[in-house]
């Protein structure tokens, strides 16, 4: 059976490289090699250091799955700053932070103070102008989650305070 995948290559601020699409077949239980390019081509004259590779694929059943490439080791690729906007909505046991960021975000992290709260998801990558809500299960109010909610990413680690 034939799935359709997705390979594109993105700058870090979400400028489109090139977008290559192309039904792929893999059996049951099978590792098989699904896409190969010429890595030259594939960027047209971008720096290395400066891309990342989305891949998306659907199965039989609609369920999509993605995944974000590297060409270098992560401590080569030039990760921008980025500015990640928020907007935090209560909902009952919590509360869920809608997240937005202007370029590439690699390992997002949020944390709220010293309260015990939980996350149902952290340490991901944001991609530029596409929005994620992450549920957070917390008794803190709106007021004192609006003062406390810290959001970084991979990049903020390595920058001067």
């Amino acid at each position: 059976m034939e799935f359709p995948s997705q390979h594109t290559p993105n700058k870090l601020d979400g400028t489109l490289i090139h977008k290559a699409s192309q039904s792929i077949n893999i059996p049951a239980n099978v590792s098989k090699i699904a896409y190969i390019e010429n890595i030259d081509q594939l960027l047209h004259g971008e720096a290395k250091e400066d891309i990342v590779i989305f891949t998306q694929f659907t199965d039989k059943k609609g369920a999509t799955y993605q995944n974000h490439y590297f060409l270098l080791k992560q401590k080569d690729i030039r990760f921008p700053q980025v500015n990640i906007q928020h907007n935090i909505t209560p909902k009952e046991g919590g509360f869920e932070i809608e997240l937005e960021s202007d370029q590439f975000a690699r390992a997002v992290f949020i944390s709220i103070g010293e309260q015990d709260n939980f996350f149902h998801d952290n340490y991901f990558d944001l991609l530029p102008g596409k929005k994620k809500i992450i549920a957070v299960d917390s008794k803190l109010s709106l007021s004192d989650i609006r003062k406390q909610i810290k959001i970084n990413s991979l990049v903020d680690g390595f920058s001067p305070h």
